[in-house]
């Protein structure tokens, strides 16, 4: 398009009643649907101020060129309103999956929350006995571990299969990492913008967090901000380890040192005691199934997979069910680098756990939308996916 056609078009539409309003309100839809989509310059998302204050320059800059249109500001906040709780809703999904199933990971590995931030997808894996396998390397022991994960017996919240399967489903770009925390290839701040890996990002915070130099005065003790009153007080990111700990050794079928060797402790009195034992795969099961929820640790666990309908459903039925797969999870497979996809078999019991509590789901995300007016749409778009044509 060159000039004579642009200044064309804006003399057209200079002309009074060249374009009804309702053409304008409809620009400024399309427009904050743009801006909840438009990737920002480290990869992710617009945050609500920037989308909000992108909606407005352009609102004023069409309020300037074409005064007798717009007129409407209630209409105008509406749209606006709506485009930043949608991004709110995004940005609280996205937060959610995340925070569940690093949760549900710390339960299962006695992990610290440090511990998952270095996670890499290539260290997911299912292992020869069928269950969840991952490589957890323990930050501040330099450890680096084998441990069998279960799905749950019972709770699906409990499930790591589940929440891998969630965070996958809602990972909106791929990832080396299992928990992404910085986009992938995100431009530092620095001069020249370089991009900066996860691991740069961790220790570039840590050294942000280094305590300052001792002073001679004693350091005022500051008051601590109030926690929202839907959380507990209290809490860090041991709270969880010393839990689940405290739950495996209620098992009288488990030994101190198979718990204590899974969470990785130096502890002086456990690390003379039984500084020539260590856990085998089978202890480190017993502990995983107990984590689960088994009450027996010896019982076999069966972990589901999708893999078990191909001589169950026909095969343009379970042809189907694969592209369901590739659909769901596009984000975190498929990919020429490697290191940007998750096991294909990691997948298949990811979307099999998925199924099994579809409708346990539903029911919970019902009730919350129901409590708290957020409109979730976790169903309709697993629903689509599922009921689309392929």
């Amino acid at each position: 398009m060159n000039e004579e056609s642009i200044a064309s078009i804006a003399k057209s539409l200079s002309i009074p009643d060249a374009l009804p309003s309702q053409n304008f309100y409809s620009l400024l839809t399309a427009f904050s649907i743009f801006l909840q989509t438009k990737p920002s310059a480290r990869g992710g998302r617009l945050a609500k101020a920037t989308a909000v204050g992108y909606m407005s320059q352009v609102v004023n800059l069409l309020r300037e060129r074409y005064p007798l249109y717009l007129s409407d500001s209630k209409r105008i906040a509406k749209i606006r309103d709506k485009m930043g709780s949608t991004i709110e809703e995004r940005n609280l999904l996205a937060g959610s999956l995340h925070d569940a199933a690093v949760l549900t990971l710390m339960w299962h590995t006695f992990g610290r929350a440090i511990d998952t931030c270095f996670a890499r997808k290539s260290q997911l894996s299912m292992a020869a006995s069928g269950e969840l396998f991952l490589h957890l390397a323990r930050i501040k022991t330099s450890v680096v571990q084998g441990i069998s994960i279960y799905k749950a017996a019972t709770h699906w919240e409990q499930c790591m299969l589940h929440g891998l399967g969630m965070l996958f489903v809602g990972a909106s770009e791929p990832s080396s990492y299992v928990f992404p925390l910085v986009p992938h290839a995100a431009a530092s701040d620095l001069p020249g913008e370089k991009t900066y890996s996860q691991d740069e990002a961790i220790l570039y915070w840590e050294n942000l967090e280094e305590k300052a130099e001792p002073r001679n005065e004693p350091p005022t003790k500051r008051a601590s901000a109030p926690l929202p009153p839907t959380l507990t007080a209290g809490l860090s990111s041991h709270s969880l380890r010393r839990g689940s700990a405290a739950y495996a050794n209620a098992s009288p079928q488990l030994a101190i040192q198979w718990i204590s060797t899974r969470g990785a402790w130096l502890l002086d009195s456990l690390t003379k005691a039984f500084a020539y034992v260590g856990t085998t795969t089978r202890e480190d099961q017993s502990v995983g199934k107990v984590l689960a929820g088994y009450r027996d640790p010896h019982l076999p666990c069966v972990t589901p997979t999708i893999a078990t309908l191909n001589e169950l459903l026909p095969a343009l039925e379970y042809a189907q069910l694969l592209t369901l797969r590739g659909q769901l999870f596009k984000n975190v497979s498929g990919f020429t680098d490697t290191t940007l996809n998750v096991d294909a078999l990691v997948l298949d019991a990811a979307l099999a756990s998925l199924l099994i509590h579809l409708d346990d789901v539903a029911t919970a995300v019902q009730q919350e939308q129901a409590a708290t007016g957020f409109t979730l749409h976790y169903l309709y778009r697993f629903t689509k996916l599922w009921t689309q044509p392929t």
